[in-house]
């Protein structure tokens, strides 16, 4: 009798220790997700930094000076060169890369020349969207843009830029479990003005 209550004690103990120990891988591989994309949000917020520096600085890689405006088909060529540089880097960065799970934007606004009182003068205002555009949750808003220009000694507002990046990725749950769930993109936008 004394044998069969500690074998079903023994047995009650390892029933219990599994559901601890799988509660426990649970919590580790939701931590393991959670740093993944901590460190991938922190990847695209870097490359877009450095990509919308890249427009902001023309003159230095585009041999453009600096009053010069663009046309359309130069923006598009330099836009171009961006998505590309991104997409390298992507695919070296992300093990699993596959460019439906990536989207590019990229914008330009410049202003007429006017005065403090007439910020509304858009000269011109391009975006160029590459990739898998079903990621963008919403076209660029220019009223942001707008806003954030300065007003320079020059008198004339700033050309402001922004390099958005959106990517999604696959989390471990759904690695494991070889199901499709609608997973939330990651998006980095980084907003630059020009001399």
């Amino acid at each position: 009798m004394k044998n069969s209550q500690l074998s079903v004690q023994r047995g009650a103990i390892a029933i219990e220790l599994a559901f601890v120990l799988g509660a426990l891988a649970m919590c580790l591989s939701f931590s393991q997700d959670l740093m993944h994309r901590t460190s991938q949000v922190g990847e695209l917020d870097n490359l877009s930094y450095a990509m919308v520096n890249i427009l902001s600085e023309q003159e230095l890689l585009f041999n453009q000076k600096p009053d010069q405006t663009l046309k359309n088909q130069q923006f598009r060529e330099q836009s171009q060169m961006i998505d590309k540089i991104v997409k390298n880097h992507l695919s070296s960065q992300i093990k699993d890369y596959d460019p439906e799970n990536y989207a590019l934007i990229i914008e330009r606004m410049e202003f007429a020349p006017t005065s403090v009182a007439e910020k509304a003068r858009i000269a011109r205002n391009r975006f160029v969207v590459f990739g898998n555009e079903k990621l963008v949750s919403k076209k660029p808003d220019q009223l942001e843009l707008m806003n954030l220009s300065p007003f320079t000694s020059k008198n004339r507002f700033a050309p402001m830029f922004r390099v958005s990046i959106y990517h999604k990725s696959v989390d471990i749950f759904q690695r494991a479990m070889g199901v499709e769930i609608k997973t939330a993109v990651n998006v980095s936008s980084s907003i630059s003005v020009r001399r």
